[in-house]
């Protein structure tokens, strides 16, 4: 069991992480029961003023109030947390990591990875 202390942009970041997830039936049951732990219900929408905008590149931009903002603890299994690790590390061997993932990079520091070591892996593999 791992317990992790997210901020709103970890939060967002996790939901698109996972959304975008494919794979088994059984990865995707992980994925459903940590989406339920990280997403915002209408309470936190509203107290942290969160905001959904359509950006210019048709994706869509999260904004929230900073001065609202406030962590939640989430609680991880083990297979949950290896999830999100192994959906971090093929997201970075595939080289579609951005400045834009600062927040998962945040989330994988908070899991154990070493995001340096990660990164020079996937430069080695060039």
């Amino acid at each position: 069991m791992k317990k992790l202390l997210l901020n709103i942009g970890q939060r967002v970041a996790l939901e698109n992480l996972l959304y975008d997830f494919k794979g088994s039936t059984g990865g995707v049951y992980r994925a459903l029961k940590v989406l339920d732990k990280v997403t915002f219900n209408e309470a936190e929408r509203k107290k942290f003023e969160i905001r959904y905008i359509m950006n210019r590149q048709g994706g869509t931009t999260v904004n929230w109030n900073a001065k609202k903002e406030k962590d939640k603890a989430v609680d991880l299994e083990d297979l949950e947390a290896d999830l999100i690790k192994t959906l971090i590390e093929g997201k970075s061997s595939r080289g579609e990591m951005t400045l834009g993932d600062k927040f998962l990079l945040g989330v994988g520091e908070l899991l154990g990875m070493n995001m340096e070591e990660t990164e020079a892996k996937t430069e080695e593999k060039k």
